[in-house]
């Protein structure tokens, strides 16, 4: 009669997992208004007055809000894909919003925007990016972003100070 022996299971071979793609981008916005004034219009509901295409779904809370509280909405995304945003700071005190986001099967991303003081009529805004791909398809998304990103810093500062303008130092 044979004496069963331990063995030791042969080395699990699984394939590497696959690279995806993490970038970060910044941007530095001169505003022509205070501070104060300039900064509300980063909030989920205020940013339509500068930019016509943003149309958020507010998911949570139910009435559209820009607060301490944090929120939950979506965008339009990718095909039918909504784009899930997560207001996780709004702190009209220290001037900074942060948002997580979910761009479904292609990348999540963070977003943050401090806007601090440059004068009684004037403010910058530091706005960073940074996504992570979830995806091949991801990294595609993620290229077709960075080659895309500085573009964005000319158009939000002139949509921008178009808004601050009409608003006339109006909060």
């Amino acid at each position: 009669m044979s004496t069963p022996q331990a063995t030791t299971p042969p080395a699990a071979t699984s394939p590497a997992a696959p690279a995806f793609a993490r970038e970060s981008r910044h941007m530095h916005l001169d505003l022509h208004g205070a501070a104060d004034v300039a900064f509300p219009l980063f909030g989920p509901v205020r940013e339509r007055e500068w930019s016509p295409d943003w149309s958020p779904q507010f998911l949570a809370p139910a009435a559209p809000e820009q607060g301490p509280d944090g929120a939950v909405f979506t965008t339009a995304g990718t095909g039918a894909a909504a784009f899930v945003w997560v207001m996780t700071d709004f702190d009209p005190a220290a001037r900074l919003v942060r948002y997580v986001i979910f761009h479904p099967g292609l990348a999540v991303g963070e977003l943050s925007v401090r806007v601090m003081p440059a004068g009684a009529a004037a403010s910058t805004a530091e706005v960073t990016y940074r996504f992570t791909a979830v995806s091949a398809d991801g990294n595609d998304f993620i290229a077709r972003w960075v080659a895309h990103f500085p573009h964005m810093a000319p158009h939000w500062e002139g949509a921008l100070n178009a808004r601050l303008a009409a608003l006339g130092g109006q909060p």
